[in-house]
């Protein structure tokens, strides 16, 4: 396929970016990477990406920010205009949130969008590791619709450090034929 266009998160927080390629059948899938941000409440330093999208959101009028839960909001509006147009979503994100706990506001992002987590579903959750070098849960995900499965042909989470050494995550891959 073709690359048809690209950009990233319109309000300059930087919290995702975007590519769209075509194929020969004239599908479009849209790919998205985006980083959700650990913390709640108050900055704790001036140099995180917190402190960073906090204060950009006090400059536009927010008085209250709340970076974590607006990344989610703002990428619910993006993704649901891709699909509106008729594009597919492969969304990979550092969501800091473990998909499977209670309250998930994850989980109920990700159902409103009626994407699934392929990699949780075909490998089972009961034993899936942490993705962060430092963490316990998995917070980190590869989203797609669930009509997108079928063309997956491999998908998995690699040990902390393969792909990159210096990395504190893990690589998460899906291996997609369309």
């Amino acid at each position: 396929g073709n690359v048809i266009d690209r950009g990233q998160d319109s309000s300059g927080d930087g919290r995702w970016s975007h590519f769209t390629m075509q194929g020969k059948s004239q599908a479009k899938v849209t790919f998205i990477t985006a980083y959700r941000v650990c913390q709640q409440g108050t900055p704790k330093g001036k140099k995180t990406a917190l402190a960073q999208q906090w204060s950009q959101q006090q400059a536009r009028g927010n008085k209250h920010p709340n970076p974590k839960q607006t990344c989610l909001d703002d990428l619910s509006v993006f993704v649901k205009s891709k699909q509106d147009s008729g594009h597919s979503i492969v969304l990979m994100l550092d969501a800091n949130e473990s998909l499977t706990k209670t309250n998930s506001k994850l989980s109920d992002f990700a159902q409103e969008l009626g994407l699934i987590d392929p990699i949780g579903t075909s490998h089972g959750y009961e034993d899936i590791p942490a993705t962060y070098k430092r963490g316990t849960q998995c917070i980190d995900y590869a989203f797609v619709p669930p009509d997108l499965t079928p063309f997956i042909v491999n998908s998995g989470i690699a040990p902390i450090g393969k792909g990159k050494p210096t990395a504190y995550h893990r690589l998460l891959f899906l291996d997609i034929s369309l």
